[in-house]
């Protein structure tokens, strides 16, 4: 028996027109599809650098915090020093700072450091969709922001322990020793978190996360404890 030819019922050329329109549409189906997903991946890469940038603009200001601090904060180390080696047997107290959730011998910056955004930018792998410049940019800036948390973190612990120094104290050789070093620590800490954050600073600029004049007045007049102690007490202060 031989085989049985196709033809097409009303001719080869409306077949292959019908076919025609068939992978068309399938094109046009496929091409949709792709461009409605590019579409929702813009949207929330856009959604999520808008995130990452509100969350630098808030560490911006905690870095610029640290810059107009500096001075403030070496001068009252330098104070600290200077009693701890003057001290002869017992040493006087220094004053203690009373605020209405915390108490102080040395007052530096704490403020917890944004970076949930960035987080769950990592978590989702939407870096990835991010032009280059930027995954490079916020990686390098968020590296600085962890560093400067983690000091933030150490410098906390050691304003405990300063706190004796606010009770009288039997102050010989080793135990004088003991606390110049731990003051020191404290000085090298202000000295590198701020050479961080004017780096962070620079670094958000770039990625067009700069608070504006009416925010930074805000935080520095309003919200910043810190620098309010610094100005009711007449220590210095740097600019941003």
């Amino acid at each position: 028996m031989g085989l049985t030819t196709f033809t097409p019922l009303n001719g080869w050329r409306q077949f292959f027109g019908e076919v025609g329109i068939i992978v068309l549409g399938v094109v046009i189906a496929l091409g949709l599809e792709q461009a409605i997903l590019q579409w929702n991946w813009s949207n929330k890469v856009e959604h999520s650098r808008q995130a990452l940038r509100d969350e630098l603009i808030s560490d911006t200001l905690l870095a610029e915090e640290r810059v107009v601090a500096k001075p403030c904060l070496l001068a009252q180390l330098d104070a600290l020093e200077t009693a701890v080696l003057k001290a002869r047997g017992e040493m006087t107290p220094v004053p203690l700072i009373v605020e209405p959730d915390f108490v102080f011998a040395y007052r530096a910056p704490w403020q917890p450091w944004h970076d949930t955004a960035w987080k769950g930018v990592e978590a989702d792998e939407m870096l990835s969709h991010f032009p280059r410049d930027d995954r490079e940019g916020y990686a390098a800036v968020h590296a600085e922001i962890d560093m400067l948390s983690k000091l933030n973190t150490d410098e906390s612990a050691e304003q405990a322990k300063l706190l004796s120094l606010t009770k009288p104290l039997d102050i010989d050789p080793t135990t004088k020793d003991h606390y110049v070093e731990m003051i020191e620590s404290e000085r090298e800490k202000a000295e590198l978190m701020a050479v961080l954050a004017r780096s962070v600073i620079k670094q958000a600029a770039a990625l067009g996360a700069v608070p504006s004049a009416a925010r930074r007045r805000q935080f520095r007049d309003h919200e910043s404890t810190t620098i309010a102690y610094c100005r009711r007490h007449g220590l210095p202060l740097a600019a941003a």
